[in-house]
């Protein structure tokens, strides 16, 4: 397995793609929801939905008729995790003092804690002729009351086909 990670301003994009999975030869994707789980938001299922149409087809990969099978289908499967952040306070702490009389001491408060919610989305690409899952990227973000955007999703999608080669344009037109 090849990988890399992505972080921006709360939010976390990582990729993990396959070296055997022939990934440039793939023409049509289909979504798939996921089997188990709860089932994504409208609006998120709606930004995910939207923002795979516009990369895959920039990657010269579009999506299947309802007649036609497709060469890959994509499961997004979202989830969320209770997170706690701890940060400890500093061990030495520094008290002013006139030259060259310094203070240090042991600090003796305890440390940070603070919790969140984090929303992860995984989008599996699975090849359907083998069943295998050739790419896999995760979307995590911290939620402040409400649930990832559209943008966070966008940009998210974006970056997980990036690793999927451009292939042929005539599909990208259609």
């Amino acid at each position: 397995m090849c990988g890399c990670s992505t972080t921006n301003s709360g939010v976390g994009v990582t990729t993990n793609t396959y070296q055997s999975a022939p990934i440039g030869t793939y023409h049509t994707y289909a979504v798939k929801p996921a089997e188990h789980g709860a089932p994504l938001s409208q609006p998120v299922d709606a930004a995910v939905r939207d923002s795979l149409r516009q990369n895959l087809a920039a990657r010269g990969i579009r999506e299947a008729s309802a007649n036609e099978r497709a060469d890959l289908t994509v499961t997004p499967q979202p989830s969320t995790q209770q997170r706690t952040l701890v940060e400890p306070y500093n061990d030495w702490v520094y008290t002013g003092g006139t030259c060259p009389y310094y203070l240090y001491f042991k600090s003796p408060w305890p440390p940070k804690e603070e919790s969140y919610t984090e929303e992860i989305l995984l989008l599996e690409f699975v090849d359907t002729s083998s069943q295998k899952v050739v790419l896999r990227g995760q979307l995590s973000e911290e939620l402040t009351g409400q649930q990832m955007n559209a943008a966070n999703i966008d940009g998210a999608v974006k970056k997980i086909v990036a690793v999927i080669p451009t292939g042929t344009p005539q599909y990208a037109a259609q």
